[in-house]
């Protein structure tokens, strides 16, 4: 399963969003999680997976600087706007709101189903 990467940074900003709304799309409806916060590289981590079905996407929030929401939630639908410092990284039916200076969207990062049943084995990890 091949890794996507996809970069936002406030140059090529309104080239990269074409982008990611339809990769997004792909991840309606999944479950998501704060997966990590890093303070080194200020740099928080949104994980989505699906029951049954193999792989993940792992949205990275660059230089957060505002953080508001569950840490784990259901049925997620993530949009990600330009803001006027960067990016806001948000999920309304949920409550999510991350300000963050970049975002990077990679696909099917390992481990591929950590709190999710995938598709070919049933089981997790």
């Amino acid at each position: 399963m091949k890794d996507h990467t996809l970069r936002g940074n406030l140059d090529g900003a309104d080239d990269i969003l074409r982008h990611f709304p339809t990769l997004l799309r792909r991840w309606d409806g999944s479950i998501a999680r704060m997966w990590t916060l890093t303070t080194s590289h200020r740099t928080l981590v949104l994980r989505l997976e699906q029951n049954g079905r193999v792989g993940n996407l792992q949205i990275a929030c660059i230089e957060p600087e505002f953080i508001h929401g569950p840490t784990e939630w259901w049925d997620s639908h993530i949009e990600i706007e330009r803001h006027a410092n960067g990016f806001v990284v948000k999920d309304e039916r949920a409550g999510l709101e991350v300000h963050t200076g970049h975002v990077e969207l990679a696909e099917n990062r390992k481990p591929l189903n950590v709190f999710t049943l995938d598709a070919t084995s049933g089981k997790t990890g």
